[in-house]
């Protein structure tokens, strides 16, 4: 059996997700960043970094190629896992922290203080149909 060290964060990772597919490990942390690495062997792919504070949770639709992401500064950065890009930025109107995050058939639930939560259709924003990619309670 053969353990392998991922290296690259700086404080506990808090959320990972596997991509079998591409054979890709990501994970994120309160480090501010969400590394990408190739399971086989550890090696770092990319590192996402542009999160001011810390990164709570990821979510991933592969069919679209699409990274989701929240922290705790009220941000949902949507991302191009092709390319990297930082497709949407989408804000809350109060800069609640954002403390976990469900996604499943398109739809995105974010709960942010464990009293309020939002539902959104995750291709609404990606269109930018939807307030400019700012959403309100």
């Amino acid at each position: 059996m053969q353990i392998l060290l991922y290296i690259g964060h700086t404080k506990s990772p808090r959320q990972l997700i596997v991509d079998s597919t591409h054979h890709f490990l990501y994970s994120c942390s309160a480090d501010k960043k969400i590394i990408v690495h190739n399971f086989l062997n550890g090696t770092i792919i990319y590192e996402y970094k542009e999160f001011e504070k810390a990164v709570t949770n990821i979510a991933m639709n592969q069919q679209q190629h699409l990274l989701i992401a929240s922290s705790l500064d009220g941000l949902i950065k949507i991302f191009n896992i092709q390319t990297h890009e930082l497709i949407q930025q989408l804000t809350t109107s109060t800069s609640q922290s954002i403390i976990s995050m469900i996604y499943k058939n398109n739809l995105v639930i974010l709960n942010k203080n464990n009293i309020s939560f939002f539902v959104f259709i995750l291709h609404l924003f990606i269109l930018g149909l939807l307030w400019n990619g700012k959403w309100y309670n």
